[in-house]
């Protein structure tokens, strides 16, 4: 059997806490459940509880397979789902079983029924898996803590001390994740831990993987060392020929990627720069040069691969970011569809959830349709079928088309084997139109082709090797072979 990842081309990753409420059931009705009455689960009572990760809201699993329908008109192929683990929080964090669905959310049936609906739909289903740390009410922390002294007399299976970072022999003093003693980090050095969660027959990663999942998000990867990483990949081989790893990773990650460790990661390095360029911060010639290194140290592959995005469930909505200019916002979404990755949807942003500015990142989704901004979601619509009908958006090379030292124009190619399938990516991010003549040293693109804006825009024409273009302002141009145009047959020998 070959390894080969289908890493989708479009994601869309949701806090189900967040998302759908399943069944019809009223906000205030599915919180009155007994899943919800459990000591230590928090339920949203006012206006302040919005951006508290910790309270619930009421959205489970069943609602997702509701939305997949919505989902499908934005051409998502991959459904990015956060951890859904037993725990008390609502974002599921600090979990306290990593084997069993939180009540809250489901049940294995439900995830089951998830599972086959999304394929049913083209989307495969991935998973959030933070293996760092679990929350203090684990029933390995517990035991831990209860057998400081006498552990040697328990069953080999329950001693779960050594799973952890005491710094006393009474064990009132731990490693906490980032501090939080709430959070009790894990000893990823003990053998039996990580049998458990990776290498095992039934260990967490392998289990969800006999129950349809796709693929893995590992969130903080890099914090988990080198050996764990080849041991969650190693054992995603045994989970079909299409499974995948995709890892967190905070700064610049062709290390992780090349050695084989990660099929692909979240690129915040590349999230940061694009936030940069749209904010003013950098001109388009940084930006260009982050891209070109990339491509070049990561690999086409592994950053095809690799999940391009603008806003996540730790990250300030990117309207937020570029403070409500929404023209600025679809330039940003145009760029995220048209780079190499996967792109990938933060839930709401289709929407404009949140409004031009919003205020808090977990907000619930409104599935007011009266509430939406259309405008932005038949933008994402379009883009979303752009990424996954266009080869060279997917799975293309990466060509640097800006000029040095520009400041405004970003220019790139997408590239294939086949010159039909050239893309000719620009994006002006100035509030002013913006006159360019740019050389484009991409082979078999002859003199007088031309080109059509897939965006909607006017033709250009190749002149050659160059393109001479005044771009609107704050606009995106995404240019192809226009093989319908009357006259000379351009590739009538290709």
């Amino acid at each position: 059997m070959t390894y080969a990842p289908r890493v989708p081309a479009v994601v869309y990753e949701l806090v189900p806490d967040r998302f759908r409420i399943g069944g019809g059931r009223k906000p205030d009705e599915k919180r009155a459940l007994e899943a919800y009455q459990r000591p230590g689960v928090l339920v949203a009572r006012a206006e302040a509880d919005l951006q508290d990760a910790a309270v619930h809201h009421g959205g489970d699993l069943d609602g997702v397979v509701e939305a997949l329908p919505h989902l499908r008109s934005l051409g998502v192929s991959g459904l990015c789902v956060s951890s859904i683990f037993r725990a008390t929080r609502a974002d599921k964090d600090g979990a306290q079983d990593f084997m069993e669905v939180d009540p809250a959310l489901g049940d294995e049936a439900a995830f089951a029924r998830l599972v086959v609906a999304a394929q049913a739909s083209g989307m495969s289903i991935v998973l959030g898996g933070a293996f760092g740390y679990v929350g203090a009410d684990h029933p390995w922390f517990v035991s831990a803590r209860s057998h400081t002294v006498d552990e040697a007399r328990l069953d080999p299976s329950e001693r779960t001390r050594a799973f952890f970072h005491f710094e006393d022999e009474a064990a009132t003093q731990w490693a906490g994740w980032m501090g939080r003693r709430e959070h009790p980090e894990l000893n990823v050095q003990s053998h039996e831990l990580r049998r458990r969660l990776f290498t095992g027959e039934r260990s967490a990663v392998h289990e969800w993987f006999t129950r349809g999942l796709a693929g893995w998000r590992i969130s903080r990867a890099d914090e988990l060392g080198y050996q764990v990483l080849r041991e969650i990949s190693l054992n995603a081989r045994t989970g079909g020929e299409g499974s995948f790893i995709i890892g967190d990773v905070g700064g610049w990650a062709d290390r992780y990627v090349k050695d084989g460790l990660l099929d692909g990661v979240m690129n915040r390095y590349l999230r940061e720069g694009i936030v940069a360029f749209m904010q003013g911060q950098i001109p388009a010639a940084q930006l260009s040069r982050i891209l070109a290194e990339q491509a070049h140290r990561y690999g086409r592959d592994a950053l095809n691969r690799s999940w391009t995005f603008l806003s996540s469930h730790d990250t300030r909505r990117v309207a937020a970011a570029l403070k409500g200019d929404m023209e600025r916002v679809r330039l940003a979404v145009s760029l995220m569809y048209a780079l190499p990755g996967t792109a990938m949807i933060f839930y709401g942003e289709e929407v404009g959830l949140g409004g031009r500015a919003p205020a808090h990142t977990l907000l619930p989704f409104n599935w007011d349709e009266s509430a939406w901004d259309h405008d932005l979601l038949r933008h994402h619509q379009l883009l979303g079928r752009l990424k996954s009908e266009v080869p060279a958006l997917a799975r293309g090379d990466f060509v640097d088309l800006t000029p040095t030292g520009e400041s405004d124009v970003l220019a790139f190619a997408r590239t294939r084997k086949d010159p039909r399938e050239t893309v000719i990516a620009l994006f002006n991010r100035a509030y002013r139109p913006q006159q360019r003549l740019l050389f484009i040293p991409v082979a078999d693109l002859p003199d007088g082709l031309p080109l059509k804006d897939l965006m909607g825009g006017e033709g250009a024409t190749v002149r050659s090797g160059t393109l001479s273009i005044e771009l609107p302002p704050t606009s995106a141009r995404l240019f192809v072979p226009d093989l319908q145009a009357q006259g000379h047959r351009f590739f009538r020998n290709t």
